[in-house]
């Protein structure tokens, strides 16, 4: 059984989150697989750099890192948010080189993922764990949507609130959310690089939600305090999981 006092939580409890079959022997599974050495990086640390040869996938265990393209004089576009579950680098081997660089933005700390690919094998792969790394993949590709959304049409007060709820979402699913509180450990020059706002604008934007009640932020400390508000302003709409894994397990039988 999987508890909240495991280091490994968040890992597991996100690829349950992804697959709604996996069972005692799976978690098993998975709990060999986050017991190996881990990898520590520090604040500012390189996980993966663009360019470079793809090297062993890893599984985040902790901490928050940043999917980033840097322009040549040093400004800097965050592609997306690493959360503790998700995956650096390739895992399908389809490409050569990374096309982003990954930022460690807290200490994070990792386990090398290579047995990912074997449990995901056609003929040999462990079913639901086959489908809880489907189904990240397609998030992965859904909240990038998102991004691109959020940057070319949407308001500097609907692309925060948006990105919020997208985080709540996400660490819910790992334990790591509770009735709309949880930690951000982001700086307002992050969230300005993801956002493609300036400081400044962050800032009025983060009081404005304040002063109209839709969060509280203390002690870096993030509480929703009108979830239904701010989907309602920003269009949030998380990704249907359960239906997602319907279409991968039929796509899966069909392979087989």
């Amino acid at each position: 059984m999987i508890t909240p006092s495991s280091p490994f939580a968040p890992l597991l409890l996100g690829v349950k989150f992804q697959s709604s079959r996996l069972d005692e022997p799976g978690e098993t599974l998975l709990r060999s697989l986050a017991a190996q050495p881990r990898r520590r990086y520090d604040v500012h640390a390189r996980l993966a750099v663009e360019g470079a040869p793809l090297h062993t996938p890893q599984l985040m265990v902790s901490g928050w890192a940043c999917r980033a393209r840097v322009l040549a004089d040093g400004r800097r576009q965050i592609l997306g948010l690493v959360l503790p579950g998700d995956v650096v680098g390739s895992q399908s081997g389809h490409r050569d080189v990374e096309t982003s660089t990954t930022v460690a933005l807290t200490p994070v700390c990792t386990v090398d993922a290579v047995h990912v690919r074997a449990l995901q094998d056609a003929d040999h792969g462990y079913m639901p764990i086959r489908e809880a790394v489907a189904l990240a993949r397609r998030q992965e590709e859904y909240f990038l949507t998102c991004q691109i959304v959020r940057l070319g049409r949407q308001t500097a007060l609907e692309r925060l609130g948006h990105l919020l709820l997208e985080l709540e979402f996400r660490l819910a699913a790992r334990g790591l959310a509770h009735e709309g509180r949880f930690a951000l450990p982001l700086t307002q020059e992050t969230l300005a690089d993801v956002l493609g706002l300036s400081v400044v604008h962050i800032n009025r934007t983060l009081q404005q939600m304040r002063r109209d009640g839709l969060l509280d932020l203390l002690k870096g400390w993030l509480t929703l305090k009108d979830k239904e508000g701010l989907r309602a302003l920003a269009e949030f709409r998380a990704p249907e999981a359960p239906t997602l894994v319907e279409q991968v397990g039929h796509q899966a039988h069909a392979s087989g």
